[in-house]
């Protein structure tokens, strides 16, 4: 919580450019404390099921969640529903786990055996991600294959995550992407299927990049 206080005060700082003795910094610090409070106490209540919670996990908007299964989420994690509604869902023979420092932001996710988001993972509005070709129907836990959304990844915008799918650590899917295959650690894809357009470390510009033609993913 010191910590949490301490990032508050410099956020505000950089926010309004005021010098640290600036009189009106402990309202505004109070007023963010009491609205970060409030998304807490909401997480906190929209989670009462999760078997396994972190201490700060923090709720901006309405958050669905249909829990017949194992729910474990991690420490300083948000949740927010700034466009679409962040939808969670765990079948009775399902596992989700969502790993600390965490950003999802209208997504959904639908575990009917078992879907593992590492830590630092970001998910953008509208991003599908399950483990079942029959999400939705009583037979969802028959046909399931386990996805694993692995560190730092970024999941941009309407991407959707088929099921058997690892994203590999690091790795950024673009907007719109249909993933059908494991995508490598530090990977740019994009496209209907995803192909890899570039990888992070690479030092080539990326208007050279996008010129060429895009890399299939490996399929097993």
């Amino acid at each position: 919580m010191k910590q949490l206080l301490q990032d508050q005060w410099a956020k505000i700082r950089a926010e309004k450019g005021w010098s640290a003795g600036h009189p009106l910094l402990p309202l505004y610090l109070l007023l963010r404390v009491l609205n970060l409070s409030w998304r807490w106490l909401r997480a906190r209540f929209t989670l009462r099921k999760a078997q396994v919670k972190g201490r700060l996990i923090f709720q901006n908007g309405r958050l669905q969640v249909r829990q017949k299964g194992t729910l474990h989420i991690g420490n300083k994690v948000r949740f927010w529903s700034t466009i679409t509604t962040t939808y969670l869902q765990v079948g009775p023979h399902g596992k989700l786990e969502i790993g600390d420092d965490c950003f999802i932001n209208g997504a959904l996710l639908a575990a009917s055996a078992s879907i593992r988001i590492g830590r630092g993972v970001y998910l953008a509005p509208f991003v599908h991600i399950t483990d079942s070709y029959a999400f939705g129907s009583p037979e969802a836990d028959q046909q399931t294959a386990p996805v694993w959304i692995k560190d730092d990844a970024w999941i941009a915008t309407k991407a959707i995550i088929l099921p058997g799918v690892t994203i590999g650590k690091g790795a950024v899917v673009g907007v719109g992407a249909l993933v059908t295959a494991d995508v490598p650690d530090g990977a740019i894809v994009a496209g209907v299927p995803a192909r890899v357009i570039r990888y992070l470390e690479e030092e080539k510009p990326l208007e050279e990049v996008i010129a060429e033609p895009p890399s299939p993913i490996a399929h097993g």
